[in-house]
């Protein structure tokens, strides 16, 4: 990026957002926006970061380093389940996690990178 900053510009209207994972920050990139408490009132739902999504919801077993919290992880599938197809969804990190587990996709668990000796 080059010491540049970059943000997401949407169209003239404000934009509302529903943070999901509680870290508003993450919103700050989004110009001309407005935080809302519910899903339904949502142009935006961002899915932010956090701990590892629980390799058990991907048929992994959970390595010793794991740090993972299946209470929120299940409580963030079961909100990405409700958007509309209207809404826009940006993840984040485990937030994108969570949404390629809710579509399916392929998750890996903690890999083990070697070194060339």
């Amino acid at each position: 990026l080059g010491g540049e900053v970059w943000a997401i510009h949407t169209n003239e209207r404000m934009k509302k957002i529903f943070v999901v994972g509680n870290q508003l920050g993450y919103s700050k990139w989004i110009k001309d926006h407005k935080l809302v408490n519910n899903l339904e009132e949502a142009d935006i739902v961002l899915f932010t970061g956090g701990e590892d999504v629980d390799p058990s919801l991907y048929g992994c077993e959970k390595h010793p380093t794991t740090h993972s919290n299946i209470q929120r992880d299940l409580e963030e599938k079961a909100i990405f389940e409700q958007v509309k197809p209207h809404q826009l969804c940006l993840g984040i990190c485990r937030g994108l996690r969570i949404m390629a587990l809710v579509k399916h996709g392929e998750l890996l668990g903690r890999l083990r990178w070697q070194s060339a000796a």
